[in-house]
């Protein structure tokens, strides 16, 4: 599980697991930001990405319907097949976490 950001406020909106992000985005894809202190997920579950509401302002936290932003700024891709993982430095796009790894300790040592 991430820690997804508000793309306009930058408010910690939610966690997911970036495997399980396809299009539609969906509420049901999104979990509470802090589920030890009770909070509750952002979205009902069957909300779509169109009517989608930052849980912190009247704003939609995703500008685009297929990215979303981590706590940390790194881009989650979602495609209608699956999840890209987009490097932070260079903006390559990889399909699976192990090559973006890869990509880091072998381009970007340091990075």
């Amino acid at each position: 599980m991430v820690k997804i950001r508000c793309e306009i406020c930058s408010e910690i909106i939610a966690r997911v697991d970036p495997a399980a992000l396809l299009l539609p985005l969906m509420g049901s894809m999104f979990y509470s930001p802090d589920p030890v202190h009770g909070f509750d997920p952002p979205f009902p579950e069957s909300l779509e990405w169109e009517d989608m509401r930052c849980p912190y302002g009247p704003h939609r936290p995703f500008i685009e319907q297929n990215r979303v932003i981590t706590a940390d700024g790194k881009a989650i891709v979602v495609t209608d097949l699956a999840t890209y993982c987009v490097q932070d430095v260079c903006g390559k796009e990889f399909k699976t976490k192990k090559n973006l790894k890869q990509h880091r300790s072998m381009a970007h040592k340091g990075a």
